[in-house]
């Protein structure tokens, strides 16, 4: 329990070094509202426009936002002795352990310089075939050599080899051939299979280019114009990486492929069942997104889909009804209608019952469509099938008696949802859908908060209900979000906070008991025994440093109270500490807001994390 509240800060900021986003106090995304200046790159006439991706740092994050990004790992991470340990512990090889130790600086923004790296840290990062290319920008050579120097020295020398003017360092195995070296204003490593490793580090190098390189920067003007996006972007273009392993790629991607042995021997029929499954969704697609700022930083991902498809998806999306207001600490919206979902079920359904995959790989795909065929009828109940939206948000909750927020269900027929609660135990609330706010306050069961104060509201269209003071539920229940969202979900960081304590409190509660369980059972045992809880069976229990350092702490207790000292001093240790990481993340990050939407694009998912 304790790590899945972890786990989620973790990833709140990994949204916070990759981050994606969108805005507080507008849609569940960020609109478009600007196109990226997108500057000329040399490297841009290396690089084969049939590269399987492609990512390139255009445009330096606000210097602002990267100091209190990096601010988060700052602290342990930042400290040699963090490293040094890491270095001891034998998990990783001394150079990597170095190289680990090297990189913590980086947490720093204002310690790139110091590596020689820019602080504008543009990077760029491509396939020649599947094998990578990451180019660095440096601003210091001489200090950025002094860096891989310092890494160099723990362990065996780095053997050089030079090709023409440029010399790199080489490591080579028996199928590729991975080498370092700086390039202008660059520092550059690529992987090349070793039997093409010439000609492909030619290009890495920028001494040759391949026939069909880009000719301008228009690809990444696109994807800023399409998505929103700004400092950074690139793609994964998965009908590239299909046709290597179809075996179908020429040029270099299908020189690699057979250097790589990647093509399979498909029968006809996989291959075009792949080929069409690739050509509905053609593209992943990321990048940080219009909205970042000092105090934000926004990033997105999208999945392109081909036009027919889209078109499809954007069906089930309900046009934005009750996907408006954000809570303080928490709030969720889906924004699916359910009608039109199932349609949408059935149609996808209907086409593979109609033509089966003939390809072994994609019979999953057969076996669950007939499964979800043969459960979709069970979930057709009129009653709430016809809801297309359910959506909550809370502003204030703690665990005396203060809660604020409200809820609703958008439905086509909010009094016969209402009716099916009321099969459930709900009693007569005297709602009607005329719009009206209803009183609540005894009319429900004894509540565990006595301040709720709960008020509702049903309209034709949807059932509300609202606890707590400032709440405007008329204007929660008839707000509209931005057409096309599926998914919003945020919350304030401190929530995890809020989350860790209630386990703590949890966990110290059953542990209490189990410590009074323990000791009543070893009670019992020393008085059958006939010896009772002595000193000197308390120290065989304890351990007889434990027990004098008890003794001295509390000379007026008796061994049976100092056994019992001991117990809660180990529940107190096991509950009491505060994770620091979350404790960092609740000091530095406010809203964490994350969004689906559906566009004829694609499926776009943002995430955008708000810094203190």
């Amino acid at each position: 329990m304790k790590s899945w509240i972890r786990n989620l800060a973790i990833c709140s900021v990994l949204g916070a070094g990759a981050l994606w986003g969108c805005n507080r106090n507008e849609g569940a995304l960020t609109a478009v509202t600007e196109q990226a200046v997108i500057p000329d790159r040399e490297v841009i006439a290396y690089i084969p426009q049939d590269t399987p991706y492609l990512w390139m740092g255009l445009e330096a994050l606000p210097k602002a936002l990267m100091d209190k990004s990096s601010a988060l790992f700052r602290g342990d991470m930042q400290d040699a002795g963090f490293w040094d340990e890491v270095g001891r512990s034998g998990m990783f090889t001394p150079q990597v352990a170095q190289l680990l130790k090297e990189l913590g600086s980086l947490l720093d923004s204002s310690q790139l310089p110091q590596l020689g790296l820019s602080p504008d840290f543009r990077q760029t990062i491509y396939g020649l075939g599947v094998l990578p290319v990451v180019r660095v920008e440096i601003q210091n050579e001489e200090k950025a050599r002094a860096f891989l120097k310092r890494i160099e020295a723990t362990g065996d020398p780095w053997p050089v080899k030079k090709l023409g003017d440029q010399a790199y360092f080489a490591f080579e195995t028996s199928n590729v051939t991975m080498a370092l070296a700086f390039v202008k204003n660059e520092l550059v490593f690529a992987v090349v299979p070793a039997a093409m490793a010439e000609k492909l580090l030619k290009i890495a190098f920028l001494q040759e280019k391949p026939q069909n390189a880009f000719k301008d920067m228009s690809a990444f003007k696109a994807l800023s114009r399409d998505y929103g996006l700004r400092y950074s972007m690139g793609y994964l273009d998965n009908r590239i990486l299909g046709d290597m392993v179809m075996g179908r790629a020429q040029g270099i991607n299908g020189e690699v492929a057979a250097a790589l042995k990647l093509a399979q021997d498909l029968p006809e029929h996989c291959d075009q069942e792949l080929s069409q499954l690739l050509a509905k969704m053609p593209r992943f697609v990321a990048g940080f997104g219009n909205g970042t700022s000092d105090n934000r930083e926004v990033m997105k991902l999208g999945l392109e889909l081909d036009p027919n498809s889209a078109k499809d998806l954007s069906s089930i999306a309900n046009q934005g009804f009750g996907m408006g207001p954000k809570g303080k600490l928490l709030n969720l919206a889906v924004g699916l209608d359910l009608p039109k979902t199932a349609e949408y079920l059935k149609k996808q359904i209907n086409a593979i019952q109609a033509a089966p995959f003939q390809c072994k790989y994609f019979s999953e795909f057969n076996e669950a469509s007939a499964l979800l065929g043969g459960k979709l009828p069970l979930l057709m109940n009129p009653q709430w099938m016809d809801i297309s939206a359910i959506s909550a948000a809370v502003d204030a909750f703690d665990m005396k008696a203060n809660a604020s927020g409200s809820a609703m269900i958008a439905h086509a027929h909010p009094e016969k949802l209402l009716a099916l609660l009321q099969g459930f135990g709900v009693p007569d609330l005297g709602l009607k859908p005329d719009g009206q706010m209803v009183d609540l306050q005894g009319k429900l069961p004894e509540l565990p908060l006595p301040n709720l104060k709960p008020q509702a509201r049903m309209t034709q269209n949807a059932l509300g209900v609202a606890v707590g003071e400032g709440q405007n539920l008329a204007a929660f229940m008839d707000s509209k979000g931005e057409p096309g969202l599926i998914l919003s979900l945020g919350y304030d960081a401190k929530l995890l906070e809020m989350a860790q304590q209630g386990f703590n409190r949890y966990i110290d509660a059953s542990l209490r008991a189990a410590r009074k369980a323990e000791m009543r059972r070893y009670i019992d045992y020393t008085m059958a025994k006939g010896e009772g809880v002595t000193e000197e069976a308390v120290k065989e229990r304890i351990g007889e440093e434990a027990f004098q350092k008890l003794k001295n702490a509390h000379p007026e207790m008796n061994p049976m109270q100092l056994y019992a000292e001991s117990l809660m001093q180990e529940q107190a240790k096991e509950t009491s500490s505060a994770d620091p990481f979350i404790k960092a993340l609740v000091e530095h990050v406010g809203l964490v807001q994350f969004g689906v939407k559906v566009t004829p694009k694609g499926v776009i998912g943002e995430l955008a994390i708000d810094m203190k």
